[in-house]
């Protein structure tokens, strides 16, 4: 008898454990996994993470709740950003988002022979990278928000800063596409704003001292940044040299403006962030197709500028940008 009761009770045991164990790999294969990738560590890309999360939570994707995020950053490092990637897409991720054109380019490269969609976010020219066909039909299983500025407006928001200047300066990453096609563009178009653009192509961060000391020295009377991750992380060190000579720098985002460039033409990548989760959204509740989803791109900026340095500098803010 006692045997007999014995084995009952091992039944039951075996009984509720595997409803047990059923139960929790039911509930772990339909939570909802997300990725997001972010190449590396500065204040705008920070901004767009930001925007994505809390574009997810309004959209009722709720961390812990009943989606999985899995967050990780590259810190500029282009083989962690595509072992991030690889693993993401191993694992099957529901959906995958990025935030920088390198990030981007590991997500499409790991992720373009299966069915996991992938939403970039802070990408200047995805269709140089090649992850994009088009703006209007992107068409490789990626899709997302552009940060490229107009910058036939940013040089003209530098010639009302300084009517005088001739020599533009720009260093800029050759390893990254972003800053390659916005030198070709403001190249191209800054004749019509009487402007000589000089350049120097760099690898990493301990060229930009003396690449600045260069770009000085063939007469820049003043920089613009680009969309450069590596001259984002380290502006400081770009600052270090023009402040000494007293040569201003025109920032590409305003979080550059607070740390100490003259002005900018801004665009508000918190936004930008909630506009790219918002186009997630639409791909996990299969309103729309990833491949349906034109890219979007910002078409409203403000100018920010910093009076402290201008003053310091002897610039005169142009009154059409006062008390904006």
């Amino acid at each position: 008898m006692k045997k007999k009761i014995i084995v009952g009770l091992v039944i039951i045991i075996v009984i509720v454990l595997s409803i047990v164990i059923f139960t929790n790999l039911k509930k772990d294969n339909n939570v909802t996994k997300i990725g997001i990738i972010q190449f590396a560590k500065h204040s705008s890309l920070d901004d767009c993470y930001k925007g994505i999360i809390d574009g997810l939570t309004e959209g009722g994707y709720i961390n812990g709740k009943n989606v999985e995020i899995d967050y990780k950053n590259a810190f500029g490092e282009q083989q962690n950003s595509d072992l991030i990637a690889q693993n993401m897409v191993q694992k099957k991720y529901d959906i995958i988002f990025t935030i920088a054109t390198p990030a981007a380019m590991s997500a499409y490269s790991a992720a373009k022979e299966t069915d996991v969609p992938v939403v970039f976010t802070a990408v200047t020219d995805p269709v140089s990278a090649g992850i994009a066909e088009s703006i209007e039909q992107p068409g490789l299983g990626v899709t997302g928000t552009s940060d490229v500025i107009d910058y036939n407006q940013q040089l003209q928001m530098i010639r009302d800063f300084m009517p005088n200047t001739k020599k533009i300066g720009i260093l800029y990453t050759i390893s990254e596409p972003n800053a390659v096609s916005n030198l070709d563009t403001i190249t191209r178009i800054s004749d019509k704003y009487n402007f000589e653009i000089i350049s120097l192509g760099i690898t990493n961060a301990s060229e930009i001292s003396n690449g600045a000391q260069t770009l000085i020295g063939k007469g820049a009377e003043c920089f613009c940044l680009l969309t450069d991750n590596n001259m984002a992380d380290n502006l400081s060190t770009l600052l270090h040299i023009t402040d000494s000579k007293k040569i201003p720098v025109f920032a590409r985002d305003n979080t550059q403006v607070d740390e100490g460039c003259i002005a900018t033409l801004a665009i508000n990548y918190y936004e930008l962030g909630k506009d790219t989760a918002n186009m997630g959204v639409k791909i996990l509740t299969r309103e729309s197709k990833v491949n349906d989803l034109p890219i979007e791109i910002i078409d409203e900026y403000d100018v920010i500028y910093n009076e402290e340095k201008c003053l310091d500098f002897n610039i005169k803010i142009p009154e059409k940008y006062k008390n904006k």
